[in-house]
């Protein structure tokens, strides 16, 4: 079974979707400071971030266990704020994320159909959260979850205990 591979499968979508390509690619290894989205913050106007830094755990399903890995992904985009457009600029961008977000699910979905990517395993769910207009000031957008399960043995092995 081939495994999930978070960076490489989000770096391959940010290469081949039209619309991300003036969004930078950026890897984020703590959500509470998105250090390289804010270091890139002064020379670019959009972002796709990955973060796969999200703890595992192990569950039951199906009759056995997995590890379920949640990943995040965020599309940022900033926004002229200034003028009497201020607030159809907002929209505008807050729709063009939205609409990345509905071509990366699509892209998703077909890849866990036809068993590509390590994603067979995926959760039909994916949620999303907008951002709050003060966590980054005139930038808009999104971020998403997807949670990948990969089925494990928890047998005991003999040779390995006392």
């Amino acid at each position: 079974m081939e495994k999930f591979d978070c960076y490489p499968y989000f770096e391959n979508i940010h290469a081949r979707l039209k619309e991300l390509e003036t969004f930078k690619f950026c890897r984020v290894s703590d959500k509470k400071t998105l250090e390289e989205l804010v270091s890139s913050s002064r020379t670019s106007n959009a972002f796709f971030c990955v973060d796969d830094t999200e703890d595992g755990q192990i569950v039951p399903a199906a009759g056995g266990y997995v590890e379920r890995r949640v990943y995040f992904i965020w599309i940022l985009k900033k926004y002229h704020s200034k003028g009497t457009n201020g607030m159809i600029s907002q929209n505008e961008t807050m729709n063009t994320c939205r609409e990345i977000y509905r071509d990366i699910v699509s892209c998703l979905i077909t890849d866990r159909d036809n068993q590509q990517a390590g994603l067979t395993y995926m959760a039909d769910r994916f949620p999303f959260w907008e951002i709050p207009l003060m966590l980054f000031p005139e930038t808009a957008g999104l971020y998403f979850s997807i949670t990948v399960d990969i089925p494990i043995s928890l047998c005991i092995n003999p040779g390995k205990w006392k």
